[in-house]
């Protein structure tokens, strides 16, 4: 999320604030994936635990990290074709 070797603490507080902002903005299922997904659970596990596959898990793992991308203004990554 935020390397904190090179992050000031105002990008910190920033991250956090952002995060947290945009984990409210998901529905209740989807932040709890996405939350499992932050803390390094892996793709396997997460899709056991919410009763998904692990194909489902991966695409809400782009989803949602399309999503944070909009959510704090980046640029969307290009597409492979």
């Amino acid at each position: 999320m935020v390397d904190t070797r090179s992050a000031t603490v105002p990008d910190i507080v920033s991250f956090r604030v952002d995060f947290a902002d945009w984990l409210a903005s998901l529905s209740r299922r989807d932040r709890r994936i996405a939350q499992s997904l932050a803390i390094g659970n892996r793709t396997g596990d997460v899709a056991k635990r919410f009763d998904v596959s692990a194909a489902r898990i991966s695409q809400l793992r782009r989803e949602l990290a399309e999503s944070w991308r909009a959510f704090v203004g980046e640029t969307p990554l290009p597409v492979a074709v």
